[in-house]
């Protein structure tokens, strides 16, 4: 693997609507720093491109003992509305760790955490249904694009 790309592949055998993956969330800390680790939490995450901001709910909040940073204005489809602001450390799988990530604090079904395009802007994600599996493949830093259209002319001309 290359020096310092961090990347995970979650498989879900079979075909999903709802890319959810395991996510670690601590209070934010400096991992270099000489001090005693906060305590790192499993929750469920889940993966949306439609949210711009990552969020937790109070019961992460509340597990992790974290003190609300501010609020912020959230829009939505009813509306908006103000809400905690926290920073966090995130732990995704096979060691991807993303330091000091501000989070929201809103409603959730489903997950715990919900992981949109300010942690998916950090790298490159994709998710793909061959044969009716799918699987959300993600890697820090962006290395490459992905371009189907040169892929598929690529192969055509191998064919010929």
């Amino acid at each position: 693997m290359m020096e310092g790309i961090h990347c995970f592949t979650a498989n879900y055998g079979r075909l999903s609507n709802r890319p959810e993956t395991s996510c670690y969330v601590s209070a934010a800390w400096l991992p270099q720093e000489n001090v005693i680790a906060p305590p790192l939490l499993e929750f469920n995450a889940l993966w949306d491109t439609g949210a711009t901001a990552s969020v937790i709910s109070q019961e992460v909040a509340t597990k992790l003992e974290l003190l609300p940073e501010g609020t912020a204005k959230v829009y939505h489809a009813q509306g908006s509305k103000l809400v905690s602001k926290y920073f966090v450390n995130l732990g995704l799988p096979n060691r991807v760790q993303v330091v000091g990530v501000e989070v929201l604090e809103g409603v959730l079904e489903g997950c715990d955490v919900l992981l949109g395009m300010d942690i998916i802007n950090m790298g490159d994600f994709a998710l793909t249904n061959l044969e009716g599996v799918t699987m959300l493949s993600f890697q820090m830093p962006s290395v490459h694009h992905i371009d189907f259209v040169k892929i598929l002319e690529e192969t055509e001309r191998k064919e010929d």
